[in-house]
């Protein structure tokens, strides 16, 4: 509402509500503020006992889909230092797209979002696919932004998001 950006914090919740895990980005205010949403952050997860379980980093891009070296990356460790994995964002003209490449950098499984990411009353779906050899890939699950109403989405940049799989 006032445009001041502050770190964003989450809680990742089980399907039955509980919290498992809690997720706060680790910034300066000076990049909040004059990055936007492009700003490099590091993140770490914490588990119920606040032990740290999950670092998540990203380095600062222009994430600009038509320049391959402004595509995002964010780098994943677990447990802090050691490094699992990497979410690298496709260079594509109309779908969100990212890959999640594991330690060596091989893509296991791909990210497809829509088109057109209207928030027009409706849930915005990404399909969750997995990255097959010979076959190319299957659908195996989904990310749903969850529709927050009028008033949150107007007011707001709170989202929920659910997680399927098949």
């Amino acid at each position: 509402f006032t445009g001041f950006e502050t770190r964003n914090r989450f809680v990742i919740k089980n399907s039955m509500g509980q919290q498992v895990y809690y997720a706060c980005e680790k910034n300066d205010c000076l990049t909040l503020q004059c990055c936007g949403y492009n700003r490099p952050f590091e993140m770490f997860l914490t588990d119920n006992m606040n032990q740290h379980v999950m670092r998540l980093s990203r380095p600062f891009r222009l994430g600009l889909r038509c320049f391959p070296c402004c595509l995002q990356e964010l780098q994943v460790e677990a447990p802090p230092g050691t490094i699992i994995g990497y979410v690298q964002q496709l260079q594509t003209f109309a779908k969100r797209e990212f890959n999640i490449l594991n330690a060596f950098r091989d893509p296991v499984v791909k990210i497809r979002g829509p088109c057109w990411l209207c928030t027009c009353g409706t849930d915005i779906d990404f399909d969750v696919r997995k990255i097959l050899t010979v076959e190319g890939e299957t659908v195996i699950g989904s990310i749903t932004r969850q529709w927050p109403g009028l008033w949150k989405q107007a007011f707001t940049s709170a989202d929920n998001f659910g997680i399927r799989c098949k």
